[in-house]
């Protein structure tokens, strides 16, 4: 068995979808006896990401920040950006192609002769700004660009795990109106570009807010909402209790970044 179908195997076995490179490499050790652990590059099989020297053919998860990769399977409709990052340098990373519903086209297929134009996933109508005016590509870009790209292509996948994990329900209201629910970033987005889940959570659209204004915060240790004393009246009602977790608590927010997000709390109203 190729070390593809050994990442594959042990990805199905697993109840979570989420997973660092380390924990892959654990599984794939564990299962397949694999004395090389250097051997497993799950990179190299990312929708997302291009390795040099990779056919580019084999697709299985999304690359969500450094070394997380969400398990997604073969065959997933994917839609976003396509990075590649020379010599592993993710500061240096630029967009070279595109994934629209489950078809992907480079911008410079000269530049990737390994990649078989025959493969069936290809579809060269596909453009950088979405649209078939044929505008050339400039690459790399800048980063306050490639930041909006990320947030503007990555959120409504974002939102959607996060409407799964939290069934549909905010975390902090438990309001299951969808229309008003929004994936909110535990640190900007400008700070940590990763749309792990538990780097999220699923909030109602005003408590979304007021969480980014750091009026509403959780206390990681003991998984309660602080409630700024300026939301005097309807909101108060929320201070103290006790928030609402995904069923998989393998997915839970992160406790170091609510930390990050507390001690802004902390120092905004408490000094």
């Amino acid at each position: 068995m190729d070390m593809y179908h050994k990442v594959l195997s042990v990805c199905r076995e697993e109840k979570i979808t989420t997973f660092t490179g380390k924990r892959i490499k654990d599984l794939v050790q564990e299962k397949f006896s694999e004395k090389k652990r250097n051997n497993i590059t799950c990179s190299d099989y990312c929708y997302n990401f291009l390795n040099d020297g990779i056919s580019f053919e084999k697709h299985i998860f999304i690359r969500t920040g450094h070394s997380e990769y969400e398990f997604v399977g073969e065959d997933h409709p994917f839609t976003g950006d396509i990075f590649h990052v020379p010599n592993n340098k993710w500061s240096d990373r630029k967009i070279v192609g595109l994934w629209k519903e489950g078809k992907f086209n480079l911008f410079d297929w000269d530049k990737y002769p390994e990649i078989s134009k025959r493969n069936e996933k290809i579809d060269t109508s596909i453009k950088p700004n979405g649209n078939d005016d044929g505008d050339k590509y400039d690459s790399p870009i800048d980063e306050k660009t490639l930041a909006s790209i990320l947030s503007r292509r990555g959120q409504k996948s974002f939102r959607e795990r996060l409407l799964r994990e939290y069934s549909n329900k905010c975390a902090v209201t438990g309001c299951n109106v969808q229309e008003a629910l929004e994936a909110a970033h535990i640190v900007p987005h400008s700070e940590q570009q990763s749309y792990d889940v538990r780097h999220g959570l699923l909030l109602r659209a005003d408590i979304h807010t007021l969480f980014d204004l750091h009026l509403f915060s959780i206390n990681p240790q003991t998984g309660t909402l602080a409630v700024s004393p300026k939301c005097k009246g309807h909101y108060e009602k929320y201070d103290g209790k006790t928030i609402h977790l995904p069923e998989n608590i393998s997915n839970a927010p992160a406790p170091e970044l609510l930390m990050v997000h507390y001690k802004r709390w902390l120092n905004k109203h408490i000094g």
